[in-house]
């Protein structure tokens, strides 16, 4: 019995000791505890209370927390920009032949109390050798959050489009105004838009279209359902009232459903609409505007 209780505090002195002693991480992540007696750029020569002096090469050691620090906090990842490239083709042969292209890329940056959201695509499309789309645009969005977890923010965004089919071949917007997150949850995202914008657009046919900057009002409304896990329902609309020729406004709209096809999330599939209507048009170019479109995404 004498013998077995110095064994029990023999063990437990050492685990004391153990447990009190510098913490030596290596490049592996394994872990040594014990005396650190030397320190160089060269080696780190740690005394073991088990397995006796230890000579380490200062390469394979990650990081020391001395007897009696702190350990340092987990090292914090920087913010960085999530991307996502789009693609897709469609087709038809027989007594109509025609062929479409679509491309895209959507990247976001997500920080404390901001977040940048830029996107772009470029239509082209022919029937019968002729086109009939042709057509980009470019779009960036900042949010400036009022504090961490906040369901308010301010926005400031600017688009540019440019399309060799409309009676403008480019037009560029400027809008800011107050953003909501009316419900901001984990499967159901609905938030409100509220503020005003100015449009130019340049090489408009038609001598009576005023081609001046046209201040416009702004009214967002934009959901996120996230069905399950790898499916996911987007729509966004827009209206800008003309407030220099009220009631005259435009409509832009879009809605698409997206399908997750791997695991890791990195090849999506998906597919919608996006509408536009602008009661400035005038014939012969119709008021209304619809794109459909199927894409695969990639993100990187």
């Amino acid at each position: 019995m004498h013998r077995i209780a110095i064994g029990i505090a023999v063990l437990l002195l050492s685990g004391a000791a153990a447990a009190a002693a510098d913490e030596i991480v290596l490049e592996n992540g394994d872990v040594l505890k014990g005396k650190v007696v030397e320190k160089t750029d060269v080696h780190v020569v740690v005394d073991h209370p088990t397995l006796g002096r230890i000579d380490l090469p200062a390469g394979r050691v990650k990081s020391i927390v001395l007897e009696g620090e702190a350990p340092p906090p987990p090292a914090k990842v920087a913010p960085r920009w999530v991307s996502k490239l789009e693609a897709g083709i469609n087709g038809s042969s027989g007594n109509t032949k025609t062929f479409g292209f679509i491309g895209g890329l959507v990247s976001e940056k997500k920080l404390p109390l901001d977040l940048w959201h830029f996107e772009s695509r470029y239509f082209y499309g022919k029937t019968d050798g002729d086109e009939v789309m042709n057509r980009f645009y470019a779009d960036l969005r900042k949010d400036w959050f009022f504090s961490d977890g906040s369901r308010y923010s301010f926005f400031a965004e600017g688009r540019y489009d440019r399309d060799r089919f409309q009676e403008w071949k480019q037009r560029a917007t400027a809008s800011a105004g107050v953003a909501y997150k009316f419900i901001n949850k984990e499967k159901l995202f609905v938030g409100f838009r509220v503020g005003g914008a100015a449009t130019k657009e340049w090489g408009v046919e038609g001598p009576d279209r005023d081609t001046d900057v046209r201040p416009e009002g702004l009214l967002g409304l934009e959901t996120k359902w996230k069905i399950d896990d790898r499916k996911e329902f987007t729509a966004q609309a827009t209206y800008y009232p003309d407030l220099s020729d009220m009631p005259e406004y435009r409509l832009v709209a879009s809605a698409g459903l997206s399908i997750r096809l791997d695991d890791k999330g990195a090849m999506t599939l998906r597919g919608g609409v996006e509408y536009e209507y602008d009661t400035h048009r005038a014939d012969p170019f119709e008021k209304e505007d619809v794109r459909y479109f199927a894409l695969f995404i990639f993100e990187f």
